[in-house]
């Protein structure tokens, strides 16, 4: 007879809003490999409808918490399970939302396995000693979970265990089999929400500066506003002559969004936001083929090797960006082959399944 299956508390963002750590939690979540081996208990940490309701603070929010607490309390006696899965906010007054059901979990006495989809720590705590003593204490007798190698400086000086490093993964997509036009004005592409620290500001300077220089180029400008409207891009566009250039899209899922990356040639993701730890865009874009030029923030070197698949530039540095994008205007067989470099390198180490594969050990092994 076979055992029964371990049980895993699963309290983690799910979408709505739509951003990286909330897709990939819905994977997990209904991974029927994990949940072939593990009876998943899911507990959604559901506290905003929309990317710009995550920051503010609302009475139907700490009433939501409230709420919360007694579901956690409430389904841990019930359920009893043998690992809690969290993907606890690493920075912020979210943060310290999340330490507080951590201090619920320890109570109960349910072991936790803290998965860090963000950065920040090092930096919040390094003028304050409660803060330190804090974060030490909730990441105490834990297992953690980050998502790059180099994140573990992130963590070094308040939790002294080995983290697990598991780099999050995409479902493949026949759709990317096609072969891609071939375009004699090559495309640009921001790919992410219109915050301002993930660089939209960076990327409209660097198609105004394209354009001032003649070259022959399309850009297209993707995501759900946050601290950036929409009206802010367009007037942007319009006040600098660049509407026969670029197109304002909006937020897109499942097949636009497939569409616009197959119709990309190159991916600017210039970001400088604090807490940036392994953007799921770039993904993206390594799966359509595209070559990528980013910021060097959080995991992203881990995932750009220089030159073969993309460039990785300096945060904020706008003059290296201009410079790598003008280098592959400029040689479009350049472009082909870090394309087919970056796709190559997403099917060997970041598909879904390799990652679902990866987090089963990891639950094997804490539980």
């Amino acid at each position: 007879m076979k055992p029964p299956k371990k049980k895993i508390l699963f309290l983690a963002q799910l979408p709505p809003p739509v951003h990286g750590a909330s897709i990939m939690n819905n994977h997990v979540l209904n991974s029927s490999l994990i949940r072939s081996e593990f009876d998943i208990i899911p507990l959604p940490l559901q506290f905003a409808n929309s990317i710009a309701d995550i920051s503010r603070i609302r009475f139907k929010k700490i009433w939501l918490m409230v709420i919360f607490c007694f579901r956690l309390v409430y389904t841990v006696i019930k359920f009893r399970p043998n690992v809690a899965y969290f993907t606890i906010a690493p920075v912020g007054g979210a943060f310290y939302r999340d330490a507080f059901f951590s201090f619920i979990l320890r109570v109960l006495n349910v072991k936790r396995l803290y998965h860090l989809h963000g950065k920040g720590i090092q930096q919040e705590i390094a003028d304050s000693a409660i803060k330190r003593m804090l974060y030490r204490l909730v990441f105490q007798k834990s297992n953690v979970i980050i998502l790059a190698r180099i994140l573990q400086k992130d963590i070094e000086s308040i939790y002294k265990g080995r983290p697990f490093v598991l780099p999050c993964g995409v479902p493949e997509d026949s759709y990317y089999n096609s072969v891609k036009a071939s375009r004699t004005e090559p495309v640009i592409l921001y790919l992410s929400n219109l915050v301002l620290h993930k660089g939209i500001d960076i990327f409209l300077e660097c198609i105004n500066l394209l354009h001032k220089k003649n070259y022959k180029f399309k850009a297209y400008i993707v995501g759900a506003p946050f601290d950036v409207s929409l009206e802010h891009v367009q007037q942007f566009i319009q006040k600098n002559e660049l509407t026969t250039i670029a197109e304002v899209r909006g937020p897109l899922y499942g097949d636009e969004k497939k569409k616009i990356l197959m119709e990309s040639d190159i991916l600017v993701f210039p970001s400088y936001y604090k807490n940036e730890a392994f953007p799921v865009t770039i993904l993206e874009a390594m799966q359509a083929g595209i070559p990528i030029i980013a910021s060097n923030n959080g995991g992203i070197q881990e995932m750009i090797d220089q030159g073969q698949t993309g460039f990785v530039a300096p945060i904020k540095d706008r003059e290296a960006i201009l410079e790598k994008v003008e280098l592959l205007i400029n040689d479009p067989e350049l472009r082909a082959s870090l394309g087919r470099k970056a796709k190559q390198k997403f099917h060997q180490f970041y598909t879904i399944e390799i990652f679902e594969q990866s987090l089963l050990r990891i639950f094997e092994e804490v539980t």
